[in-house]
This record gives structure tokens, C-alpha cells and sequence, in this order.
């Protein structure tokens, strides 16, 4: 989500970060297995080049996009145990109550109710690392597998 994912040398890095469950060894995914927790294919991704630079994103406004991309079925209505991944493009600044991404956190996981239902999400703000990006990616994604309804990590 953001204009920034248009730039070519930021958009080399999408293969490594479109499946993160396919990273092997990696200990988040093995830690899923433990717990019997099994994942699918990723979806077919959905782009957002919305020019965000002027705004902070914060939770509210990644539910609203969540929302407004469900009714629009632009995203498919989700099954049970769907986990959507949201990367944030460089340049955006998001927020999750006073903390700020990037700083505080490197990625979140949370919930919310939706005409659709229950809708479980990670948001994961950019890091130039792409290996500390997808790691961040990988270990929201797997705390939401293993406590969806949980808090966040930081």
C-alpha cells in the first residue's frame, strides 16, 4: 500500500515478500507446524499506489481500506483462517495508537468485524533490510495464526 512500491528497485524486492510461509528453516513457520497450523498458497496480491506521503496511516485507516476492498471484491470475501499481509511502501508513516512503525514496532496483527466477518490482518511498515522486512512479515504472520484474536507483537 503507497506510491512508493511503483519505484523499480523497491518493487524487486515483491517476489521475496508476495509468500512468506514459503521461507524454509525459517523458525516462525516452524513454530506453526509445531501446532499443527498448515498454510496455503498466498492469494493473489492486490496493489494500492495511493499517494500516502501527505498522511499517517493508522489502524483505522488500513481497516477502512480492508473494508472498502471487500465491498468492492477487489479483495474475495475471506474463509475461515484468511490472514491478509499489508506492506506498507517507504515513505509512509504509520502509527498504531502513540507508537510509531518502523521505530516502535515492525509489524502488528490485529482484527476487526466487517460486513464480511471477521477480518484478521498484519500490517508490516517498510524496512530497507529486505531480510529484517520479511522476517517482521513472517513473525506477525505466524503470531496471527497462532493467536488471531491475541495482541500484536512489538
Amino acid at each position: 500500500m503507497g506510491a512508493g512500491w511503483g519505484a523499480p528497485q523497491i518493487r524487486s524486492r515483491e517476489s521475496s515478500l508476495l509468500d512468506i510461509t514459503a521461507a524454509t528453516g525459517s523458525a516462525h513457520i516452524a513454530e506453526m507446524q509445531q501446532h499443527s497450523i498448515k498454510t496455503l498458497r498466498a492469494a493473489p496480491q492486490v496493489e494500492d499506489f495511493s499517494d500516502l506521503s501527505q498522511t499517517t496511516v493508522n489502524d483505522l485507516t488500513i481497516q477502512q481500506k480492508l473494508s472498502d476492498l471487500l465491498k468492492s471484491k477487489a479483495l474475495s470475501a475471506p474463509k475461515a483462517g484468511t490472514v491478509f499481509v499489508i506492506y506498507l511502501a517507504p515513505g509512509v508513516q504509520s502509527t498504531l495508537g502513540g507508537l510509531k512503525g518502523g521505530a516502535d514496532y515492525a509489524a502488528y496483527h490485529n482484527f476487526v468485524n466487517l460486513e464480511a466477518g471477521e477480518i484478521h490482518y498484519v500490517v508490516v511498515p517498510f524496512h530497507e533490510d529486505v531480510n529484517r522486512h520479511a522476517n517482521a512479515a513472517g513473525r506477525a504472520f505466524a503470531e496471527t495464526a497462532l493467536n488471531p484474536n491475541g495482541q500484536g507483537w512489538f
